[in-house]
């Protein structure tokens, strides 16, 4: 499948978005990339950022209630936890979907819509980079949960990754089978923005403590 496929085309097969109503047509495709540019600088923007923390168990935690909530048809308790786990992480692909299909199907159609067009946009700002065939146009990504956010777009679903190390930059390679049947294939991830965060704090951790006055 073509990653460059307008989302339009992508997400109906998605059991996330088929909760959330019909998907408007596509943006003009100028209109859509401009949005794609928009979006991965506010991504690359937050990477940068002291906020960014893309291991955080808590936003995990959150994601996890906000799925109960949405099982449990609680949309109003869906979008609050939500907007808890938006908070820490602003760009997370996963709550602002389910955001936006808990808004949907609480008759604000409007707000749906508005949140819908973020997130695709964020994810056209990864798929539009590359095409996850190898290192070279391995999508490039912010967090774990920008994986399978991808992933899922591609209808692919994972059964195994491994992390590889290749010209000083680190990459999850994925093995994934089309979710309508078809075969497999290795989807390449370049997550060297997730793991300099996390090589940073061990370093921070292991530093020794400056000797204080009279040492």
């Amino acid at each position: 499948m073509n990653p460059r496929l307008p989302l339009s085309v992508l997400l109906p097969a998605l059991a996330l978005a088929s909760l959330a109503g019909p998907v408007r047509a596509a943006a003009a495709d100028g209109d859509r990339e401009a949005k794609a540019k928009e979006c991965e600088a506010l991504r690359l923007k937050y990477a940068a950022s002291d906020a960014y923390h893309p291991y955080d168990d808590v936003v995990s935690d959150l994601r996890f209630q906000c799925s109960e909530q949405m099982f449990n048809k609680d949309y109003a308790r869906a979008i609050e936890i939500a907007e808890r786990g938006l908070k820490r992480d602003p760009y997370n692909i996963h709550l602002l979907m389910m955001e936006a299909t808990a808004y949907r199907l609480s008759g604000n159609t409007e707000k749906a819509e508005e949140i819908r067009t973020f997130w695709t946009g964020l994810v056209d700002s990864i798929v539009n980079n590359g095409d996850g065939d190898g290192y070279s146009t391995a999508y490039r990504v912010i967090s774990l949960d920008e994986e399978d956010a991808v992933l899922r777009v591609l209808l692919l679903r994972p059964s195994d990754k491994r992390l590889v190390e290749r010209r000083g930059s680190q990459y999850e390679i994925v093995t994934a089978a089309d979710a309508k049947g078809g075969g497999k294939r290795e989807v390449y991830f370049n997550v060297d923005l997730p793991r300099q965060w996390q090589a940073r704090q061990a370093a921070r951790h292991q530093a020794p403590a400056k000797p204080g006055p009279g040492r």
